[in-house]
Protein backbone atom coordinates (compact mmCIF):
# COMPACT_ATOMS: atom_id res chain seq x y z
CA UNK A 1 0.00 0.00 0.00
CA UNK A 2 2.80 2.46 0.88
CA UNK A 3 4.35 1.87 -2.54
CA UNK A 4 1.16 2.81 -4.40
CA UNK A 5 0.56 5.87 -2.20
CA UNK A 6 4.06 7.09 -3.03
CA UNK A 7 3.39 6.32 -6.70
CA UNK A 8 0.34 8.58 -6.64
CA UNK A 9 2.30 11.37 -4.94
CA UNK A 10 5.00 11.34 -7.62
CA UNK A 11 2.46 11.47 -10.44
CA UNK A 12 0.69 14.34 -8.69
CA UNK A 13 3.95 16.29 -8.45
CA UNK A 14 5.09 15.60 -12.03
CA UNK A 15 3.31 18.67 -13.52
CA UNK A 16 5.17 20.84 -10.99
CA UNK A 17 8.44 19.26 -12.04
CA UNK A 18 7.60 20.04 -15.65
CA UNK A 19 7.65 23.76 -14.86
CA UNK A 20 11.39 23.61 -14.23
CA UNK A 21 12.71 24.38 -17.71
CA UNK A 22 16.51 24.51 -17.59
CA UNK A 23 18.73 25.05 -20.61
CA UNK A 24 21.01 22.00 -20.72
CA UNK A 25 19.37 18.63 -21.21
CA UNK A 26 21.42 15.59 -22.26
CA UNK A 27 19.91 13.19 -24.78
CA UNK A 28 21.26 10.16 -22.92
CA UNK A 29 22.61 9.45 -19.45
CA UNK A 30 24.53 6.44 -18.18
CA UNK A 31 25.17 5.92 -14.47
CA UNK A 32 27.40 3.41 -12.70
CA UNK A 33 28.13 3.11 -9.01
CA UNK A 34 28.27 1.29 -5.71
CA UNK A 35 25.08 -0.06 -4.17
CA UNK A 36 24.26 -0.71 -0.51
CA UNK A 37 21.11 -2.77 0.08
CA UNK A 38 19.44 -3.31 3.44
CA UNK A 39 17.65 -6.55 2.58
CA UNK A 40 14.56 -7.83 4.38
CA UNK A 41 15.32 -11.45 5.43
CA UNK A 42 12.27 -12.22 7.58
CA UNK A 43 11.45 -15.09 5.21
CA UNK A 44 14.64 -16.90 6.32
CA UNK A 45 13.68 -16.45 9.97
CA UNK A 46 10.22 -17.86 9.26
CA UNK A 47 11.80 -20.87 7.54
CA UNK A 48 14.07 -21.47 10.55
CA UNK A 49 11.09 -21.20 12.92
CA UNK A 50 9.06 -23.68 10.87
CA UNK A 51 11.90 -26.21 11.02
CA UNK A 52 12.51 -25.93 14.80
CA UNK A 53 8.77 -26.01 15.54
CA UNK A 54 8.28 -29.15 13.47
CA UNK A 55 9.98 -31.22 16.19
CA UNK A 56 8.31 -32.50 19.36
CA UNK A 57 9.21 -30.87 21.63
CA UNK A 58 10.28 -27.86 19.52
CA UNK A 59 14.00 -27.25 19.19
CA UNK A 60 15.55 -24.04 20.57
CA UNK A 61 14.92 -21.06 18.32
CA UNK A 62 17.49 -20.33 15.61
CA UNK A 63 18.29 -16.64 15.20
CA UNK A 64 18.47 -16.11 11.43
CA UNK A 65 17.99 -12.33 11.59
CA UNK A 66 15.39 -10.05 10.02
CA UNK A 67 17.70 -8.00 7.79
CA UNK A 68 21.04 -8.23 6.04
CA UNK A 69 23.48 -5.58 4.83
CA UNK A 70 24.50 -6.32 1.24
CA UNK A 71 26.97 -4.61 -1.10
CA UNK A 72 27.15 -4.53 -4.86
CA UNK A 73 26.83 -2.34 -7.92
CA UNK A 74 24.24 -0.52 -9.98
CA UNK A 75 24.01 0.40 -13.66
CA UNK A 76 21.43 2.67 -15.26
CA UNK A 77 20.80 4.10 -18.71
CA UNK A 78 18.29 6.82 -19.49
CA UNK A 79 16.91 8.45 -22.62
CA UNK A 80 15.54 11.92 -21.93
CA UNK A 81 12.28 12.87 -23.59
CA UNK A 82 12.58 16.53 -22.64
CA UNK A 83 14.01 18.76 -19.91
CA UNK A 84 12.09 17.12 -17.05
CA UNK A 85 11.16 13.60 -18.18
CA UNK A 86 13.22 10.58 -19.13
CA UNK A 87 12.79 6.84 -19.47
CA UNK A 88 15.35 4.81 -17.53
CA UNK A 89 16.44 1.19 -17.19
CA UNK A 90 18.16 0.16 -13.96
CA UNK A 91 20.07 -3.03 -13.17
CA UNK A 92 21.37 -3.69 -9.66
CA UNK A 93 23.17 -6.56 -7.98
CA UNK A 94 23.88 -7.02 -4.27
CA UNK A 95 25.85 -9.69 -2.45
CA UNK A 96 25.97 -10.72 1.20
CA UNK A 97 27.14 -13.31 3.68
CA UNK A 98 25.21 -14.78 6.60
CA UNK A 99 26.43 -17.39 9.11
CA UNK A 100 23.68 -18.92 11.25
CA UNK A 101 24.71 -20.82 14.36
CA UNK A 102 22.66 -24.03 14.66
CA UNK A 103 24.68 -25.46 17.55
CA UNK A 104 22.17 -24.88 20.35
CA UNK A 105 19.30 -26.27 18.26
CA UNK A 106 21.13 -29.58 17.73
CA UNK A 107 22.65 -29.77 21.21
CA UNK A 108 26.27 -28.98 20.34
CA UNK A 109 28.74 -26.41 21.75
CA UNK A 110 28.41 -22.92 20.30
CA UNK A 111 30.04 -22.59 16.89
CA UNK A 112 30.12 -26.35 16.24
CA UNK A 113 27.33 -26.31 13.63
CA UNK A 114 27.09 -23.25 11.40
CA UNK A 115 24.94 -22.84 8.30
CA UNK A 116 26.56 -20.61 5.70
CA UNK A 117 24.58 -18.61 3.14
CA UNK A 118 25.98 -16.29 0.47
CA UNK A 119 22.80 -14.61 -0.80
CA UNK A 120 22.54 -12.52 -3.96
CA UNK A 121 19.73 -10.24 -5.12
CA UNK A 122 19.43 -8.82 -8.64
CA UNK A 123 16.86 -6.27 -9.77
CA UNK A 124 16.10 -5.26 -13.36
CA UNK A 125 13.55 -2.48 -13.64
CA UNK A 126 12.52 0.40 -15.86
CA UNK A 127 10.22 3.40 -15.83
CA UNK A 128 9.93 7.21 -15.82
CA UNK A 129 12.44 9.50 -14.16
CA UNK A 130 11.43 13.08 -13.32
CA UNK A 131 14.18 15.73 -13.23
CA UNK A 132 14.48 19.25 -11.90
CA UNK A 133 17.33 20.73 -13.92
CA UNK A 134 16.96 24.38 -12.96
CA UNK A 135 19.86 24.28 -10.53
CA UNK A 136 23.31 24.97 -11.92
CA UNK A 137 25.03 22.24 -9.89
CA UNK A 138 22.48 20.31 -7.83
CA UNK A 139 19.77 18.61 -9.90
CA UNK A 140 17.33 16.38 -7.97
CA UNK A 141 15.14 13.72 -9.53
CA UNK A 142 12.44 11.20 -8.62
CA UNK A 143 11.61 7.88 -10.25
CA UNK A 144 9.20 4.97 -10.41
CA UNK A 145 10.59 1.67 -11.68
CA UNK A 146 8.84 -1.64 -12.26
CA UNK A 147 10.30 -4.98 -13.27
CA UNK A 148 11.66 -8.15 -11.73
CA UNK A 149 13.99 -9.49 -9.09
CA UNK A 150 16.02 -12.68 -8.74
CA UNK A 151 17.38 -13.95 -5.43
CA UNK A 152 19.53 -16.91 -4.46
CA UNK A 153 20.36 -17.93 -0.90
CA UNK A 154 23.40 -19.93 -2.11
CA UNK A 155 23.84 -22.21 0.93
CA UNK A 156 27.01 -24.22 1.32
CA UNK A 157 26.81 -27.96 0.57
CA UNK A 158 26.17 -29.22 4.14
CA UNK A 159 23.44 -26.60 4.65
CA UNK A 160 21.83 -27.49 1.32
CA UNK A 161 21.81 -31.17 2.32
CA UNK A 162 20.06 -30.36 5.61
CA UNK A 163 17.49 -28.15 3.84
CA UNK A 164 16.79 -30.88 1.31
CA UNK A 165 16.23 -33.40 4.09
CA UNK A 166 14.07 -31.20 6.35
CA UNK A 167 12.26 -28.97 3.82
CA UNK A 168 12.42 -30.83 0.48
CA UNK A 169 9.96 -28.46 -1.25
CA UNK A 170 11.90 -25.29 -0.41
CA UNK A 171 13.78 -23.74 -3.36
CA UNK A 172 16.75 -21.49 -2.60
CA UNK A 173 16.40 -19.57 -5.91
CA UNK A 174 13.35 -17.43 -6.67
CA UNK A 175 12.10 -14.78 -9.11
CA UNK A 176 9.49 -12.13 -8.38
CA UNK A 177 8.02 -8.76 -9.25
CA UNK A 178 10.05 -5.74 -8.14
CA UNK A 179 8.87 -2.17 -7.64
CA UNK A 180 11.22 0.71 -6.87
CA UNK A 181 10.29 4.23 -5.87
CA UNK A 182 12.78 6.86 -4.82
CA UNK A 183 15.10 9.43 -6.22
CA UNK A 184 18.32 11.26 -5.72
CA UNK A 185 20.43 14.20 -6.68
CA UNK A 186 23.11 14.84 -9.28
CA UNK A 187 25.97 17.21 -8.60
CA UNK A 188 27.03 18.52 -12.01
CA UNK A 189 30.82 18.55 -12.04
CA UNK A 190 31.28 19.12 -15.77
CA UNK A 191 28.83 19.39 -18.64
CA UNK A 192 29.09 15.66 -19.34
CA UNK A 193 29.81 14.27 -15.85
CA UNK A 194 27.83 14.40 -12.61
CA UNK A 195 28.21 12.70 -9.25
CA UNK A 196 25.01 10.90 -8.25
CA UNK A 197 23.53 9.81 -4.91
CA UNK A 198 20.20 7.95 -4.74
CA UNK A 199 17.90 6.47 -2.13
CA UNK A 200 15.20 3.94 -3.04
CA UNK A 201 12.50 1.81 -1.47
CA UNK A 202 12.59 -1.61 -3.15
CA UNK A 203 9.51 -3.83 -2.90
CA UNK A 204 9.83 -7.52 -3.82
CA UNK A 205 7.87 -10.75 -3.35
CA UNK A 206 10.64 -13.32 -3.20
CA UNK A 207 10.05 -16.70 -1.55
CA UNK A 208 6.30 -15.98 -1.49
CA UNK A 209 6.70 -13.20 1.07
CA UNK A 210 6.71 -9.42 0.73
CA UNK A 211 10.08 -7.76 1.34
CA UNK A 212 10.62 -4.08 2.09
CA UNK A 213 14.22 -3.31 1.17
CA UNK A 214 16.14 -0.04 1.31
CA UNK A 215 18.83 0.83 -1.23
CA UNK A 216 21.43 3.59 -1.44
CA UNK A 217 23.73 4.10 -4.42
CA UNK A 218 26.69 6.40 -4.96
CA UNK A 219 28.25 6.79 -8.39
CA UNK A 220 28.90 8.78 -11.53
CA UNK A 221 26.43 9.88 -14.20
CA UNK A 222 27.81 10.31 -17.74
CA UNK A 223 25.86 12.55 -20.12
CA UNK A 224 25.77 12.38 -23.91
CA UNK A 225 24.33 14.65 -26.59
CA UNK A 226 21.71 17.32 -25.97
CA UNK A 227 17.99 17.89 -26.35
Amino acid sequence: MRFFVALAVVFTLSPIIALAQGTETPAWEMSVGYQYLRADTNVVQKLADSVTNSFTPPLPRINAGSSLSMNGGDFGIEENVNNWLGGTFDFGGAYGNRHIDLSEAVGLPSGSAVAIFRPTIYTFTGGPQFHYRKGQNFQPFARILLGGAHASLSPDDPTQAVLTALVPTFRTDRNSFAGIIGGGVDYLWKDSIAFRVTGDYVRTYLFDEHQSNLRVTVGVDFRFGSK
